[in-house]
């Protein structure tokens, strides 16, 4: 298979591209593709200059690398779309969905040009998105898809979710003293604020089911200030507290002897607040988040071309009981059944939820507040999706 980077001489782009060739999951004979913008007059230069660095790291285990301008020329099995821009580090009030203009830029220059050019070769491309919001990528590629192939939206997902796991994977394990990899657990819903950490999918393998029960309410109950808060609530003041303090930081205009070490101060919070809040502060710290973005696309990006029997949290459209439409909502996601390309076609049922746990366990009471939490992201998501749709439809 082969794979297009659009976006690739971006921070978050540069780092996709060189953890897949580290992790060798492209052969020599396979082709990777470094997507230029053809606006910019000095991308061309940008990603001629990373190709040949590249060649000159990673001689004995590159696969072929090529440079491409227009959508025509593109070729890839697995589309990587992160082109766009990142918050400012110096906008403490911003999210995500402030990049929205940008985003759509990115959108109305590629997605159905993309969708034409490839499926017109009898290539069924697999979309990976990675630009913020990447709800609205996900819906805007996924609207394009469709127009194309009647189930051409389900070969779009987006990769914000799987980050955001992966987060909360990392806490959990943090605390607990364990590897990452004995973790699982979901986070679902939007990239952002609105994301919704799942207490009650934490497996931590090789530990005794009661033993995790006890671990995982010591570590639940440590953080005393949000035992009877509403997360939202709590959520939205401890926010406002961080930006605050974060922006006299970063604008020199703390007095002296009250600096305060801010990462410090989120590392007292909960597993489910910190893996929300750290990004947000890393990210205005001027450092960015590309490392770890570019790990969690690239992890994703080789279970799809490996095959794996592996069900990541991803972005993609779903349709949420009683809907007609479909909504871009992160949710854990077969990669093996949803990249079938001929047979059945999965349905979107809502089953992810059901699940069974023992009246008055940690995970039966954390399991009512999260779908408390799912219902109110579905509600946002859904209007949203609609706003979304009218602006779509109207630049088709």
């Amino acid at each position: 298979m082969n794979v297009t980077i659009l976006g690739a001489t971006g921070a978050i782009g540069r780092e996709i591209t060189s953890q897949l060739i580290r992790s060798r999951v492209l052969s020599r004979m396979e082709i990777l593709q470094l997507a230029t913008n053809p606006g910019n007059p000095d991308s061309r230069l940008c990603a001629d200059g990373i190709r040949r660095d590249l060649q000159d790291a990673y001689a004995e285990i590159n696969p072929e690398l090529q440079v491409v301008e227009k959508p025509e020329e593109f070729i890839g099995d697995i589309v990587v779309v992160a082109g766009g821009r990142t918050l400012p580090t110096n906008d403490f009030t911003g999210s995500r969905r402030d990049l929205l203009p940008f985003a759509k830029e990115v959108c109305d220059t590629y997605a159905g040009a993309l969708v034409e050019s490839l499926t017109s070769r009898q290539v069924t491309p697999i979309f990976v998105i990675v630009t913020n919001p990447v709800e609205y990528v996900v819906q805007y590629f996924a609207h394009r898809f469709a127009a194309r192939r009647d189930d051409g939206a389900r070969f779009v997902i987006g990769m914000g979710a799987h980050s955001d796991s992966l987060r909360f994977q990392w806490e959990i394990a943090h605390d607990l003293g364990v590897s990452r990899d004995r973790v699982s657990a979901e986070v679902v819903g939007e990239h952002g604020p609105l994301m919704i950490p799942r207490w009650s999918t934490v497996q931590i393998r090789g530990m005794p089911e009661k033993e995790q029960e006890r671990c995982l309410t010591r570590l639940y109950l440590k953080d005393k200030e949000a035992a009877d808060e509403d997360f939202d609530v709590l959520f939205a003041r401890r926010n406002t507290e961080i930006m605050g303090e974060l922006k006299q930081l970063r604008e020199g205009t703390a007095r002296a002897g009250e600096r305060v070490d801010i990462l410090w101060m989120i590392e007292r919070y909960r597993p489910d607040f910190r893996v929300i809040l750290k990004p947000l502060v890393v990210h205005r710290s001027g450092s960015g988040t590309a490392h770890a973005t570019g790990a969690a696309a690239a992890s994703l990006i080789q279970g799809i071309l490996k095959g794996e029997p592996i069900v990541p949290v991803v972005q993609r459209m779903v349709r949420a009981p009683g809907d007609a439409a479909p909504i871009p909502f992160g949710v854990p996601t077969p990669l093996r059944e949803l990249f079938r390309f001929s047979g059945t076609r999965p349905d979107d049922a809502w089953g992810w939820r059901d699940r069974e746990f023992a009246p008055g366990s940690f995970r039966a009471d954390r399991a009512a507040d999260e779908n408390r939490r799912i219902e109110q992201g579905i509600a946002a998501m859904r209007r949203q999706s609609a706003e979304w749709q009218t602006g779509i439809r109207c630049t088709s």
